[in-house]
């Protein structure tokens, strides 16, 4: 399902108010401790959120100086976690083209279906299971009706569309731009689901795929853990057809989650930046099923940079993590001194970056590394390959005709994308890179 302030697109930096207050605040990113309270300390909490528990997310915000702080208490948190501002009781301000004010939860959308276990990805986790577009659509308004954010112009627009042929929605000057983005990006994604179940994909989906199945049912799973696809199709012969869906040209994904494991799974790698970076994580002790929890990233991303950017040998550093570790809490040991000196003498490395040191390590390692894998020729075979082999469809929303209310989704196999790679999400001010260090994404021709 699409995500909010957990997500690497979350937008650090904006404006946001408190709903009850009318205080606002920037946002500054979230990290997740498994000893909540031990963490909050120099934050003062504008509230707590959830059923107690010793683990959570704190939310950051900063307003004439001074820290503040929301607690989400959950076991686990991923970048695709449906929490956003509206979530948090708050809703963004101030700035052009911010979104979710409306408060929509994906996994609310879906309260309405059967939950059962199933296989996608190679992996049995639990899925919301829906075999007719009334249950689905039910879904939605259910959870769209609750929604005290949800004013009755959108309810009734939206349930006015599910009732039409599923081409247009009629927008009407009472919807903010924002709204329209909120709803593309959560209930869009369901929208795909709407459309096949009731055999509409003619005109609406890119491709002649669905025509020519007979499809028995739509599932999204219901693992926040879970990063394979946002959703499937269960067609009456057995087959499975996985889901990936975006908003316009949508959010990219992190390599270490949702692109290293598959690498490493290979096997022995061809001789690679790919490949190097698959060594680092086995040297660095990060297992595929770490890296599918979502954990180990940085001890990769900081064993490839000491030993491959930097040229530093273990007999200097023994375990790069430790200098991440150092910096976080304002530590400039010997180790830390010498990583800034490395980055300093490093040419590929932007001025800019260096200027921000010791706080732009994270940001100085993601953004070489993006640099490498794009100018290698081998690396992009390899993870094109690996693409390929995931074997599911991009289906994105054109943004372009959703604000003008016509319905239509790009459809595409994987196979036939071209990846690109970035480690600008990763803020050249924030060493614990809380929007993401290194990302790709899909592009097709």
């Amino acid at each position: 399902m699409a995500r909010g302030l957990t997500h690497p697109t979350a937008h650090v930096g904006n404006l946001i108010k408190d709903k009850k207050t009318g205080d606002e605040y920037v946002y500054e990113g979230y990290e997740f401790y498994d000893n909540i309270l031990s963490k909050v300390g120099k934050y003062e909490i504008l509230r707590s959120l959830k059923k107690p528990m010793s683990s959570g997310a704190l939310f950051k915000f900063t307003r004439n100086s001074k820290k503040y702080g929301i607690i989400y208490y959950t076991r686990s948190i991923s970048q695709n976690s449906s929490i956003n501002a509206g979530t948090l009781e708050m809703e963004y301000s101030g700035r052009k083209g911010a979104t979710e004010n409306l408060g929509i939860q994906a996994d609310k959308l879906i309260r309405g279906g059967k939950v059962e276990k199933r296989i996608l990805n190679g992996l049995e986790i639990p899925c919301v299971i829906f075999r007719s577009k009334k249950e689905l659509v039910n879904s939605i308004l259910t959870a769209l009706k609750n929604n005290k954010n949800v004013g009755p112009h959108i309810y009734d627009v939206l349930a006015e569309y599910f009732d039409s042929d599923l081409k247009k929605i009629n927008w009407n000057d009472s919807f903010r731009q924002s709204d329209i983005n909120e709803i593309g990006k959560y209930i869009g994604e369901l929208i795909i689901g709407v459309v096949v179940l009731d055999n509409k994909s003619s005109g609406i989906i890119g491709s002649t795929l669905f025509q020519t199945k007979k499809i028995k049912e739509f599932i999204v799973p219901d693992d926040p853990s879970f990063s394979g696809v946002d959703s499937a199709f269960v067609c009456h012969d057995g087959e499975i057809i996985p889901i990936s869906s975006k908003l316009g040209a949508g959010a990219k994904a992190s390599i270490f989650t949702n692109l290293l494991p598959k690498v490493m799974a290979r096997g022995k790698v061809q001789k690679s930046v790919i490949g190097d970076i698959a060594a680092a994580a086995n040297r660095a002790g990060i297992t595929i099923d770490i890296l599918n929890a979502k954990r180990g990233s940085k001890e990769v991303l900081y064993e490839y940079g000491m030993r491959k950017i930097l040229n530093i040998s273990p007999g200097d550093i023994k375990k790069p993590i430790e200098v991440y570790n150092d910096a976080r809490v304002n530590k400039i040991t010997d180790k830390v001194q010498k990583t800034i000196l490395a980055i300093h003498a490093n040419k590929d490395i932007e001025k800019k970056v260096k200027d921000q040191l010791p706080k732009s390590i994270t940001s100085a390692f993601s953004r070489e590394v993006s640099r490498r894998l794009n100018n290698d020729k081998v690396s992009l075979e390899i993870v094109e390959e690996v693409l390929a082999g995931k074997n599911f469809y991009q289906a994105n929303l054109v943004l372009s005709k959703f604000l003008k209310g016509e319905i239509f989704f790009k459809f595409l196999p994987s196979g036939k994308a071209k990846v690109s790679f970035t480690g600008s999400k990763a803020a050249i001010n924030d060493l614990t890179a809380s929007q993401g260090m290194l990302n790709y994404e899909l592009k097709y021709q």
